[in-house]
Order: C-alpha cells, then structure tokens, then sequence
C-alpha cells in the first residue's frame, strides 16, 4: 500500500490488544459514544489490521 501523505510504501502489519477490552479509538474532545471499535473483544487477544508508514510514522486501519 502507498501512504497518501508522502507516497511511500507502507508495511502490512497489526494493532493487538490484551483482549479484556478489544482496540477502541476514542476521541480526546467530545462525547464518548463517538468512540470506534477497531476490533471487538476476544477471549486471548485483539487483533485489527493495519498499514504503518515509517517514513511520516502514520497508522491507518479500516473500522
């Protein structure tokens, strides 16, 4: 995949979490039923998919 901020190529890779409470976004201003769940709870762990750019350092991931 190519970043859309520099044009780089990005790695294939994933956001885990420890699988008590899956991986939310969570917006820093607002209300919290904004929130997104990237990956719903699991019993071990939780897992989404995600695109890293080392060139800027951005993340992106489908919701």
């Amino acid at each position: 995949m190519i970043c859309p901020y520099c044009q780089q190529g990005m790695q294939k890779e994933e956001l885990t979490g420890d699988g008590r409470r899956g991986i939310t976004w969570w917006p820093l201003d607002g209300p919290s039923w904004n929130r997104v769940i990237v990956a719903k709870n699991a019993l071990s762990q939780s897992r989404a998919e995600a695109f890293y750019c080392e060139s800027c350092k951005k993340i992106l991931i489908d919701v």
